[in-house]
């Protein structure tokens, strides 16, 4: 085997073993986001369960309006509509990442129950709100 040809074979190894660690580096990214994107989702809701639990009166709020919207004050109704926009824009946004990739599909069908759970009280599906 001449130089040249022990240069090329090297070469070629070298480009091969270059291709499987950026393969692994690109698959452990991978990894990461979705773990990283499952965590701020998780923060999210986590966040708002907490915040809901350990303020008695917007728990109020909040149970009242889901049952019978229209039974709230004006300023109720405008508090419910706040917090039930804050829960769209994380579904929202747990939609957007299940679509493009980085939510697996069984976080996705876990979102999805919540989410089913939230709309189709008498107070969110009868009167229309969502």
């Amino acid at each position: 085997m001449t130089l040249a040809e022990l240069t090329q074979l090297l070469g070629g190894i070298g480009v091969i073993a270059s291709m499987i660690y950026i393969g692994i580096q690109i698959r452990s990214n991978a990894r990461a986001v979705r773990a990283a994107t499952y965590q701020q989702i998780s923060v999210i809701s986590l966040q708002g369960w907490h915040s809901l639990g350990h303020h008695g009166e917007t728990t109020g709020i909040m149970l009242r309006g889901m049952d019978d919207f229209f039974c709230l004050s004006r300023v109720e109704k405008a508090r419910f509509r706040f917090i039930m926009m804050g829960y769209v824009k994380g579904f929202e946004n747990a939609w957007f990442q299940f679509n493009i990739g980085t939510l697996r599909e069984g976080d996705w069908k876990a979102m999805t129950a919540d989410m089913h759970s939230f709309f189709s009280t008498p107070g969110t599906h009868r009167h229309g709100l969502w």
